[in-house]
């Protein structure tokens, strides 16, 4: 993989329907080139078994994955985060 970008990362999304949005990397898929980044296409998972957080099942609001081919790096982890003088 070409891009280097980082969890915590500041990214823009370039291309898609949420164009013009930025946020911070939340996760990244490696092997399907893809990551989730905050404030940006959020959605809802439907969980069908109840567990012991949620006895009766419930709806879960998360991030869903955008391809990486269509964010660009705004602000780096590594740049942002020390001094070197």
């Amino acid at each position: 993989m070409s891009k280097k970008i980082k969890i915590n990362d500041t990214v823009e999304v370039i291309a898609g329907d949420f164009k013009g949005q930025s946020g911070k990397v939340q996760e990244i898929d490696r092997k399907k080139s893809r990551l989730r980044v905050e404030g940006v296409k959020s959605g809802k998972k439907k969980t069908l078994k109840p567990n012991r957080m949620n006895p009766q099942g419930a709806l879960i609001d998360r991030h869903e994955y955008i391809h990486i081919s269509n964010v660009k790096v705004l602000v780096s982890e590594d740049i942002s985060s020390g001094d070197n003088a």
